[in-house]
């Protein structure tokens, strides 16, 4: 009867070293290990500054990373404002937040701050002090935080979407 077991590791850098042990007790089909790789090179403050698009945590929809900071920037052009629907929202508020908040530059610290965490859907967030809305996505180190967030934005004069 085969045994198997499930377990999600996040190593802190970019390798892992996997060995699988047998002490040939019991004999059987031997072993399998499938791997994926999360594109968080975005989470360095990356400056995104189209008209509108669709912005997510790395990896979404599939579980967040451990013991993870993501930083991102939505520019509004001229003198526009932006406009954000959060569209998906799983995030552990006892193990990460999603920090969204205006500054007028990278490097400012942010002005009409939300703390973000749950699952939510659906909800419409009205940013316009700032030119720049600032993201950042801490994540804790247990493996219970969610799959993230997903959110659309649009730049414009009026206030709705």
């Amino acid at each position: 009867m085969p045994i198997s077991f499930l377990r999600l590791i996040f190593p802190p850098s970019n390798t892992a070293t996997v060995i699988f042990t047998s002490d040939w007790s019991v004999s059987g089909p031997g072993a399998s290990l499938s791997w994926s790789s999360v594109d968080v090179s975005r989470c360095t403050g990356e400056i995104v500054s189209s008209i509108e698009g669709t912005v997510s945590s790395p990896g979404y929809p599939h579980l967040l990373s451990t013991d993870q900071e993501c930083i991102t920037f939505l520019l509004a052009p001229g003198d526009t404002h932006l406009v954000l629907l959060v569209t998906s929202l799983d995030l552990s508020c006892e193990h990460g937040r999603l920090e969204v908040g205006s500054v007028s530059r990278p490097g400012d610290a942010p002005t009409a701050l939300r703390r973000l965490c749950g699952r939510r859907r659906a909800q419409l967030l009205l940013l316009a002090p700032g030119p720049y809305v600032r993201l950042q996505l801490n994540t804790g180190s247990s493996l219970e935080m969610g799959t993230g967030y997903s959110l659309s934005y649009r730049a414009g004069q009026s206030l709705l979407p």
